[in-house]
């Protein structure tokens, strides 16, 4: 089979891009800056995140899924056909698999029982140096 490696990168680099757009909007413009502060204030979540630059690491992370999914769609276009449909169904099935939402809450939260495990080994079974004492937590 034979790809066209600068369309993959080239649309894993466009799609890292709109991921973050999606991102930024979602988290600052409709759950807003606003409730972030009042869950901060509930200690729902972490005033200082538990990643060294995490937005940086955020950021990267969205560039290599990004291009995993064009290099996965572009695997799969031809036994699945081109377009959205195909799309869909690999950003579904990457995205449910995925589980990315585990490190930013990891980084955020202030409760692992809120979290389901996923990706973040620390939180396979809830366990935590700094859930001692709490049980498990699945």
């Amino acid at each position: 089979m034979n790809l066209n490696r600068e369309r993959i990168w080239l649309g894993g680099f466009v799609g890292g891009v709109v991921w973050i757009v999606w991102s930024v909007i979602i988290n600052m413009v409709v759950i807003g800056r606003a409730r972030y502060e009042a869950m901060q204030a509930a200690g729902q979540f972490l005033k200082e995140g538990r990643y060294p630059a995490f937005e940086v690491q955020w950021i990267l992370m969205l560039f290599v899924l990004a291009i995993l999914l064009a290099h996965l769609y572009a695997w799969v276009r031809p036994v699945l056909g081109p377009g959205p449909k195909t799309a869909l169904k690999i950003g579904a099935l990457v995205g449910f698999a995925s589980g990315s939402n585990q490190l930013r809450y990891r980084h955020l939260g202030g409760h692992p029982a809120h979290v389901s495990p996923g990706l973040d080994a620390g939180a396979v079974g809830g366990l935590d140096s700094g859930d001692a004492g709490r049980g498990l937590v699945i």
